[in-house]
């Protein structure tokens, strides 16, 4: 190797990478090798290094270029899986080669964009799924909607049908059973594999194949995850694909059904294999319960038979649609793989574009989060958690109803254009007298927050009949008590509430106005709308001093109604989450509601009297304990009085 100090190699290697650019960016350094001639080991990592250097500077001066995904190593359980049968499996799906040629398979359903049409193949986290199944015993695969989970179980079904003599039985709880028996049929079909004679069994609702054999005598049997008839069916490979209904976050009986039935029936059955399906749900879902039993049989079968712990080892396959960041490249603070641009690199790039996953995230966070990156937290903002909010049922009619209002919180800016987020919430205030004291509570009864057009749009209401809507329904049940609208005095409310007025709706008799801040907004020329409640004061402050202790303390409580709406969901993300109009508007009423109430005690004339004597006596108790020698001048006053009384009284 040259002998030459650090700095002068370093410029020479750099020079060399000038005159030959094309080795920059090869992985090879055989050619740097034989122009330099490293002597050990230790001089190669330092040309390497300088290469690395060289190759990174160049980068940045061309602004960055994004590298490609690198994919994952094999697994070391992947050596059992010979490089043919994956071949096999390739050819039967189909897939697209190095240079862009379409190779079609003849699985059901073809690898197909359906919204584009275009051919795809098999992905690469779809073989590394193939893999994964194919070698343990015990799978569960949690990836993201919409990436082909219930894709890779039709082909691995049908590619296993076709090579041997296989019985499958595939659960689910949803219609997805219905796709999946369609395809693996119409594959049988097609390729003259169905054995002769009626033995195809066929749902009531429509007609789906449940139950079929092929000429090898392989078996598919179809069953929602409830159905009796799956008693007794052992030796099966055992599919479970969407077993989780949402309404069961609302109706725990659906989980404790789930529970049961893997307690009683599916975990006692023989079976060759187990693949469990699914993405997460909310936190502690049937997902959840069942990592936990896996744990708890290893831990016993570890005990009893070491042997036999293998046999229930879960392999979990947790993927989201970013990838993880391998070590030595650029990632963001949650550990997922970013280009030098710092955006995320996605796991299909053929499917989807980050525009697409951040809308999604923008809509239903907690969706998001539980369906797509498997982590099933909501938001928390710190102003709520879940237990702090009390349901209730709706006050019967006038039931110690005071008053009722509603809170109006705008965010648009044009007639023409949609609202982002707007929030209509309806509260009535309750009034109690207990030991001779009114006290205060609040039920939330009705919310709507949503984004809003100014009027109604094809069967999407607009603000001003949702408005409408509230109140008549306030009236309805409440038509002797008064009622307020509160609407928030921003830009986007000014320009609604000028509208309103000359629209000339009835509900505007209801509105309050801050009046100080109409006037003074009147003469400086901005505006003449009376109208509108305007807030000096930081939203997140007046928020929390509104809200929190209310619901805390039970003060406020929700109508059944709101259970799982947005607005729950923007309380529960106060101040953190991305919209807030739910929370401001709620707060808004419930301030203006609490303006107008009064916790004087209810007297009569009689006890006006007592009360006034009772003051009476406790001032003179407090100037005895205070000032004595009060005492002593009233004492003095009162033997002289008497003095002169005896004086006056005649002889006996």
């Amino acid at each position: 190797m040259i002998e030459n100090t650090v700095m002068s190699l370093r410029a020479l290697v750099f020079e060399w990478f000038e005159n030959h650019p094309d080795e920059v960016f090869k992985r090879s350094c055989a050619k740097l090798y034989k122009a330099f001639n490293p002597r050990d080991f230790k001089e190669s990592q330092t040309l390497r290094d300088y290469k690395r250097e060289y190759r990174n500077q160049l980068l940045e001066k061309r602004g960055g270029i994004q590298k490609k995904p690198k994919r994952k190593k094999k697994h070391p359980e992947f050596i059992e899986l010979s490089k043919e049968q994956w071949q096999e499996f390739k050819e039967f799906v189909g897939y697209i080669d190095e240079k862009g040629g379409i190779h079609e398979g003849e699985s059901v359903p073809e690898p197909i964009d359906v919204d584009t049409g275009e051919f795809k193949g098999i992905l690469w986290y779809q073989e590394e799924g193939f893999r994964i199944i194919e070698t343990n015993d015990n799978i569960l695969i949690l990836w993201p909607r919409g990436h082909g989970k219930t894709w890779l179980l039709a082909w691995y079904i049908e590619w296993n049908m076709k090579h041997s003599v296989y019985k499958a039985m595939y659960l689910s709880i949803t219609d997805v059973i219905n796709d999946v028996a369609d395809w693996v049929y119409e594959w049988a079909f097609a390729n003259n594999l169905l054995a002769e004679g009626d033995n195809v069994d066929k749902t009531i609702r429509r007609s789906t194949p449940k139950n079929f054999r092929l000429t090898n005598n392989s078996k598919f049997k179809i069953f929602s995850i409830m159905d009796k008839k799956i008693r007794g069916k052992h030796d099966y490979t055992i599919f479970l694909d969407d077993i989780i209904e949402e309404g069961s976050l609302t109706h725990p009986s659906y989980q404790r059904m789930l529970e049961r039935r893997w307690n009683s029936t599916i975990s006692k059955m023989r079976r060759q294999k187990l693949v469990i399906v699914n993405t997460r749900v909310y936190e502690g879902d049937f997902i959840e319960y069942l990592v936990k039993q896996f744990e708890n049989k290893q831990k016993i079968m570890t005990q009893k038979k070491p042997e036999d712990k293998y046999k229930w080892n879960l392999y979990i396959d947790l993927r989201t649609p970013f990838l993880p960041a391998p070590p030595n490249e650029l990632s963001d603070e949650e550990g997922y793989w970013i280009d030098e641009k710092g955006e995320r690199l996605l796991l299909a790039p053929e499917l989807y574009t980050p525009e697409h996953f951040e809308a999604m995230e923008a809509d239903d966070y907690e969706s998001f989060m539980a369906e797509m990156m498997q982590n099933p937290t909501s938001i928390r903002g710190g102003m709520l958690n879940p237990e702090d909010l009390e349901y209730c049922k709706r006050p019967f009619f006038d039931q110690d109803v005071v008053m009722m209002g509603i809170g109006v919180d705008f965010s648009w800016e044009d007639e023409s254009e949609t609202s982002d987020f707007s929030a209509v919430v309806s509260c009535v205030m309750h009034g109690e007298t207990i030991d001779k004291k009114r006290y205060k509570r609040f039920t939330v009864i009705k919310e709507d927050v949503e984004r809003m057009p100014l009027y109604d749009i094809d069967e999407k209401k607009g603000i001003f009949t949702t408005i409408e809507t509230h109140a008549k329904f306030l009236l309805h049940y409440y038509p002797n008590i008064p009622l307020i609208i509160a609407m928030e005095r921003n830009s986007g409310g000014i320009i609604i509430i000028k509208v309103a007025q000359r629209e000339r709706f009835w509900w505007l008799k209801h509105c309050i106005s801050d009046k100080a801040v109409a006037v003074k907004w009147e003469k400086d020329g901005s505006s003449n709308v009376p109208l509108g409640i305007n807030h000096k004061k930081n939203k997140i402050a007046r928020v929390f001093g509104e809200l929190q202790h209310s619901i805390k303390s039970r003060e406020m409580k929700f109508d059944w109604i709101i259970e799982a709406s947005l607005l729950e969901a923007q309380l529960l993300a106060f101040p953190r989450g991305k919209h807030d109009d739910g929370p401001d508007a709620l707060g808004m009423i419930k301030d203006e509601l609490q303006r107008r109430w009064s916790n004087r005690m209810e007297r009569t004339p009689h006890e006006d009297t007592k009360l006034t004597r009772l003051k009476e006596q406790c001032k003179k108790q407090f100037e005895q304990m205070s000032q004595p020698w009060v005492k002593v001048r009233n004492d003095a006053i009162k033997n002289a009085q008497r003095k002169e009384r005896f004086k006056k009284r005649p002889p006996f």
